[in-house]
């Protein structure tokens, strides 16, 4: 991608924009990124059909999906993708105030919180450690883009960019019973509307 990845997103401001048809997934590479857009995923039926990867260069599974190294702690870009169906994390994205709550990617009993396979949770752990930081700290809090699942395939919608992430509210661990009890962290955040 040329230039900075929130170029895109920037265009979009202060400007009107009619959403209309959904962006076709042969145009993701240059798409402009804006709020409430459906941008398409691929029809082969496999996870290269992933239209977050397409559009931000993230990996191609998952709720929590990041541009950069978690291990080398280089991440430049967060996306929390949601499917809001899931019964055991129910995430919510409310449209009329903006509200994100999220939970994060263990499902297994037994494993640590921190110890999953995409790390998400151990990349929240870092939000909030360095969102309650210095400012250097605070700097280093990788913006945060919210999307949710749009219907056909794995079509998605961009809900908007974590406003208030360095004051986000880390909720409660939780847990469900299932055959064991994994836990997980949760969060709640702002997007604006």
């Amino acid at each position: 991608m040329a230039g900075s990845w929130w170029q895109p997103a920037l265009r979009c401001a202060g400007r009107m924009i009619t959403v209309s048809a959904p962006v076709p997934f042969d145009q993701l590479g240059t798409a402009d990124l804006c709020i409430d857009q459906v941008y398409q995923s691929g029809r082969a039926g496999n996870s290269s059909d992933d239209a977050l990867h397409g559009l931000l260069g993230v990996g191609n599974q998952g709720g929590f999906r990041y541009q950069g190294s978690v291990r080398d702690d280089a991440v430049r870009v967060i996306v929390l993708y949601t499917t809001g169906q899931d019964p055991y994390w129910p995430d919510r994205i409310d449209l009329s105030t903006g509200t994100v709550t999220y939970f994060g990617d263990n499902k297994t009993p037994g494993r640590l919180l921190h110890d999953t396979p995409r790390q998400g949770n151990e990349v929240l752990r870092r939000i909030f450690d360095r969102a309650h930081g210095s400012a250097a700290d605070r700097e280093r809090v990788p913006p945060v883009l919210v999307f949710a699942k749009a219907g056909q395939y794995r079509d998605v919608v961009f809900r908007g960019l974590a406003d208030r992430v360095h004051r986000a509210c880390p909720l409660a661990k939780t847990w469900w019973r299932s055959g064991g009890s994994p836990t997980t962290a949760a969060f709640r955040t702002t997007v604006p509307s």
